[in-house]
């Protein structure tokens, strides 16, 4: 048998303003494209996150792009990516040591498939502080390198060409290997490279950096190392920590962590601590030594703003001003929303004895 009933009116009108209300929702639920960090009017220095939200039904990619407000026809390219991001969140970043002081605009382009863009302007104010002098700020003199090594320094002139930075083995000028060159000036210090140092043998060397200006002539500035790549012998053999850079386009599935020092393991002298330190809204990482491995008494003793995702040495930790006994180390991942990722690890320093088990849980 067949019924055939009808709704009452008013149970319809109802079920008609849900239908409205669940489609409302859905249209909010759709954040707007543009520039959220850094805001209008903000002052800027370092590397900084640039986070918002650039999507398209027909997204081809995204693009940032820097505006002198004094020359507001040159478009200075920063970066370009054909991910899209749907939702509010780090979109690429701006190394601000790269640009004068001064005035500008940040662009936002979200490009779609048929050439046309929409654009979005956030108006910054670049202030690395005062004008710093050419120089190799890290690593500094007689630093000992192992593994993946980053190397900062400031390097313009007003008649600037490039810079290169080199490393002599030995010290000796005529064996120079060169390591990084480039065509942007450097107002503050930023990164110029990283380098693998397990090509080269342990021992001192020499980092020289050159200023290059255009009529050929040069300034250059030396800074002694000592390599030792023994450091990470034990580590690079149980494939703890590696020296190759990561691809970063590739999307890591394993947890932010430490990978060494291996947990409850005991250790002395200069140790490398490696891990990861990723996430697509990645701020920052931080690593914290704890006394007796309790969690609230702890120091922070190293911190970086880069993400890492191929477990390279996130420091060298030189336990030999610790006395013997039980500590923790502890790796802490900063997203821009202000959540973390912790992971902890115990150890046992014994640099004048083996002390059995001072690190078990």
């Amino acid at each position: 048998m067949f019924s055939n009933k009808t709704l009452p009116t008013a149970v319809v009108l109802a079920l008609g303003m849900l239908f409205f209300l669940a489609n409302a929702m859905a249209v909010k639920a759709a954040e707007p494209n543009g520039i959220i960090r850094p805001s209008e009017g903000g002052i800027v220095s370092g590397l900084i996150p640039v986070t918002g939200v650039a999507d398209e039904p027909d997204f081809l990619a995204w693009q940032l792009d820097l505006l002198p407000l004094a020359e507001p026809e040159t478009a200075i390219f920063v970066q370009r990516g054909e991910t899209r991001h749907p939702v509010l969140g780090r979109i690429g970043s701006l190394d601000t040591a790269l640009y004068p002081n001064g005035e500008y605009r940040l662009r936002l382009r979200v490009i779609r498939k048929d050439g046309n863009y929409s654009e979005y302007l956030s108006t910054i104010l670049i202030d690395n502080g005062p004008l710093g002098s050419n120089r190799i700020t890290d690593p500094l003199d007689g630093t000992a390198l192992a593994c993946l090594t980053s190397v900062r320094g400031i390097a313009h002139a007003p008649d600037f060409r490039n810079w290169q930075l080199d490393l002599l083995p030995g010290g000796v000028e005529d064996k120079s290997v060169m390591l990084a060159r480039g065509s942007q000036p450097r107002f503050s210090q930023g990164n110029l490279t990283e380098f693998d140092t397990t090509p080269f043998p342990d021992g001192n060397h020499l980092l020289r950096l050159r200023v290059v200006h255009l009529d050929g002539n040069y300034d250059q500035y030396y800074t002694p190392v000592a390599i030792n790549n023994s450091i990470l012998a034990a580590a690079l053999s149980l494939n703890a920590c590696s020296c190759a850079r990561a691809n970063s386009d590739v999307v890591s599935a394993e947890p932010n962590m430490l990978t060494y020092p291996l947990n409850a393991m005991t250790v002395r002298g200069v140790v490398p601590v490696c891990g990861k330190a990723d996430d697509p809204n990645f701020q920052a990482w931080q690593v914290d030594l704890l006394f007796d491995g309790d969690e609230n008494t702890s120091v922070l003793i190293a911190h970086g703003e880069t993400s890492t995702v191929a477990k390279a040495p996130l420091m060298l930790f030189d336990t030999s001003a610790l006395p013997d006994g039980k500590y923790g180390l502890r790796l802490r991942v900063g997203r821009l929303d202000e959540t973390i990722d912790s992971h902890t690890i115990l150890l046992c320093v014994a640099n004048n004895g083996v002390t059995a088990n001072c690190a078990s849980r």
